[in-house]
């Protein structure tokens, strides 16, 4: 039986923690009032935990699905100031807003520093919740950088950084810490030449950090590596990427029913296999995991 390492940070950050609570204290509040519990968008981006939570009654909805008169909770990625607006309407809507402090953080950051006359930098990717609920709160000029750098991308931030004087930059909480770097010095070099005014907020979260380091650590000192979170996970999947470009022997699943046959033989031949999780993936879900690969 192979011997299984579980990363040193991997699973459940902070924010997705407190999300937690306040979802079991949402499920209480409905129970007890006899209101129907909606979640507004997935709470977090793990198909298994919301599906677990669906079979308890809680009841996944876009906006036109809301109801008046619910407990409504708002997923921790956030949601835009447009959508907010929006609840204003219903009656009697009881509202538990799970989103995370650092994402709120930003909110308020990206609000301030637009009203104050700053064009604004985002690195992340633009079709995320979390990213669509910094720019709804941009007053003013913005560009969304993402995270790839492609040709096309740095040639965009160029005109966009020609255009304007002063830029505020932050980034999604999720982006790799070295992209953000790499982003702050191609700004940095662009505002030398154009004498324009710069300055940025490292709004990457430390869990980020610590999960992508201790992975790839792991993923040096054993013989093959499992991934375990939402394929929707947008920090599961930058985690993946890190681990299976320094360990090919990397597999990426939701749920140990994925592994295909001849993927779970080739985890049984290894005498070590490293485990880590997304910040989506509940602590539940990876002791399941692990015991399973341990049985291999």
């Amino acid at each position: 039986m192979p011997t299984v390492r579980t990363a040193t940070y991997a699973g459940v950050c902070f924010g997705v923690k407190r999300a937690l609570a306040l979802l079991d204290e949402a499920l209480a509040l409905g129970q007890k009032e006899g209101r129907p519990v909606q979640m507004f968008g997935p709470l977090i981006h793990n198909p298994r935990f919301i599906e677990s939570y669906r079979q308890k009654g809680v009841e996944l909805v876009e906006q036109e699905g809301i109801r008046d008169h619910s407990v409504l909770i708002i997923r921790s990625h956030g949601i835009t100031r447009e959508e907010e607006q929006y609840l204003k309407r219903f009656a009697d809507l009881r509202v538990i807003d799970t989103t995370c402090p650092f994402v709120r953080r930003i909110h308020t950051l990206v609000d301030e520093r637009s009203k104050a006359g700053w064009a604004i930098v985002v690195l992340g990717d633009m079709h995320h919740a979390e990213v669509k609920g910094f720019v709804s709160r941009i007053d003013g000029p913005y560009y969304v950088h993402p995270p790839d750098f492609s040709d096309a991308a740095v040639a965009a931030l160029d005109r966009f950084l020609r255009n304007h004087d002063k830029f505020f930059t932050v980034a999604q909480t999720t982006v790799r810490p070295a992209h953000f770097t790499e982003l702050l010095d191609r700004m940095g070099t662009l505002c030398r030449e154009t004498r324009c005014r710069f300055e940025h907020q490292n709004t990457v979260c430390d869990a980020t950090f610590q999960r992508q380091n201790a992975a790839l650590e792991l993923a040096r000192s054993v013989e093959a590596m499992v991934v375990i979170g939402g394929k929707n996970s947008s920090n599961t999947a930058k985690l993946f990427a890190i681990v299976s470009k320094e360990n090919p022997r990397s597999f990426w699943i939701e749920s140990p029913d994925e592994l295909s046959p001849d993927e779970r033989s080739a985890l049984a031949a290894a005498q070590s296999i490293g485990l880590t999780a997304g910040a989506s993936t509940p602590d539940d879900q990876i002791a399941d995991l692990a015991a399973y690969l341990e049985a291999l």
